[in-house]
């Protein structure tokens, strides 16, 4: 049986073009008004490793976490966050969109969550 645990690509990614980003693009921190954009897709590789369809039918679990810090969950099964705008492109990607709270541009010590 092939491997079905790397079948969903993620990255942080501009809107509309759903294009991702390079690692070198700027900080979140440098343009805190900026909305964080997430493209979720179903990984067109692995697809052809298990050859099997697989569609994207929702989001379970986002959460934003500050290394060491501070960390916000803004989907659960429970939850979604009226900060976070999902759009589905058909099932077989979709974007994640949110606008981060404050708290994340201050010094991690300082938060207190």
């Amino acid at each position: 049986m092939a491997d079905k645990s790397n079948l969903i690509d993620a990255c942080q990614c501009t809107l509309p073009e759903k294009q991702c980003v390079p690692s070198n693009y700027p900080l979140l921190s440098e343009n805190e008004n900026r909305l964080l954009s997430i493209c979720v897709s179903v990984s067109l590789n692995a697809i052809a490793d298990i050859n099997e369809s697989v569609t994207i039918q929702n989001v379970t679990s986002f959460i934003i976490d500050q290394e060491g810090g501070l960390a916000v969950t803004y989907i659960s099964p429970t939850y979604k966050s009226p900060l976070v705008n999902l759009v589905s492109e058909g099932g077989s990607a979709l974007s994640i969109s949110t606008e981060l709270i404050s708290a994340f541009f201050l010094e991690p010590a300082s938060v207190n969550a």
